[in-house]
């Protein structure tokens, strides 16, 4: 899913991907990004520990120290680099690339090759 304070650009990112989006500002405010774990738990049938969370900012802060797997771009916000593991990529450019090459390194994800995400159709896959 898709998290995010930016409704304006991330929100069609988000629908152009068929990825569940999800709004941290509420009346104009940024509201703690932490406060959706709960949501999350029970509607995706999770624990804190399976999820993984990619970050930049302070508003990240909260939920990336408390799920399982908390990373972030390489341009981030400092406190946020002390606690997330940093991914080789800065914010947009490839960074859930990297992510997936990372799980591909730990072995928690297989190889996926272009002939087999040709045989889905874009929406279904995304």
């Amino acid at each position: 899913m898709f998290l995010s304070g930016d409704p304006n650009i991330n929100e069609s990112i988000a629908k152009n991907r068929n990825i569940p989006f999800y709004c941290n500002r509420v009346d104009g405010k940024m509201t703690n990004k932490y406060n959706f774990l709960k949501k999350f738990k029970e509607e995706y049938n999770v624990t804190l520990d399976d999820m993984v969370y990619v970050g930049d900012d302070i508003f990240d802060y909260d939920i990336l120290s408390a799920v399982g797997w908390g990373f972030c771009p390489s341009n981030s916000d400092p406190d946020v680099m002390d606690i997330a593991t940093v991914l080789n990529a800065k914010g947009g450019e490839c960074c859930i690339g990297e992510l997936y090459e990372y799980f591909k390194r730990i072995k928690k994800v297989g190889e996926v090759y272009a002939e087999d995400v040709e045989k889905f159709d874009r929406n279904e896959l995304f």
